[in-house]
């Protein structure tokens, strides 16, 4: 528990500046922009502290994390979006497995972005509506020297709870970035091409 402890002191995040308050009651009012905020915060806390203790069996930590970001994220309407329009010509059977395959892809990213806070500090540098029902948590990670400097989470308000849908690293998005770089050229080969190439990638 102590370690635990240090733990979430070393990753806690701090709100650095006001929050930018829109006009309406749905996201992007005030409410749901400090809640929104306040989500990030404890997602990242959480994840990063369960990477960081020790006192897990790896296996424990690894079955925790894959918990927590499922969770967390929505990779469902991620899948979608990467996929683009392959979506809507792909079958049931093929849309089930390119969401499976996507989420051990962010199983992996995942792991890269949070195991590399060593001691970090990311502050809340503002919160801003982006949609009726998106808001973008934009922050900053405390060390100038960090292999990222801009960590910004675009997060859905659903009536029960906040995922996050995006992810942008110094302003470039996660999923943008994955559409037209890696899924974008392989469909041109049908989704099939699309499947076999995730399939032999996780394999690795």
């Amino acid at each position: 528990m102590r370690l635990l402890m240090v733990i979430l002191a070393a990753v806690q995040i701090l709100i650095s500046q006001p929050i930018a308050v829109g006009a309406d009651g749905t996201a992007g009012g005030g409410a749901d922009l400090v809640e929104a905020s306040s989500f990030v915060e404890s997602f990242v806390v959480r994840v990063v502290a369960v990477l960081k203790d020790e006192a897990l069996a790896p296996s424990r930590r690894d079955q925790e994390f894959r918990r927590m970001l499922f969770e967390g994220f929505d990779t469902y309407g991620g899948a979608r979006f990467a996929l683009g329009r392959g979506w809507r010509t792909t079958s049931e059977s093929q849309r089930a497995e390119f969401v499976a395959l996507f989420r051990e892809e962010l199983l992996r990213m995942g792991k890269w972005l949070f195991e590399g806070f060593e001691g970090e500090v990311l502050e809340v540098s503002r919160v801003r509506p982006f949609a009726k029902t998106k808001i973008v948590v934009e922050t900053k990670v405390s060390n100038p020297e960090a292999r990222i400097n801009d960590v910004d989470f675009l997060v859905l308000r659903t009536d029960e709870k906040f995922q996050i849908l995006d992810v942008y690293l110094d302003g470039f998005s996660v999923l943008e970035t994955y559409r037209s770089e890696f899924v974008g050229p392989l469909f041109r080969g049908g989704v099939e091409r699309v499947l076999r190439t995730l399939r032999k990638r996780l394999a690795n």
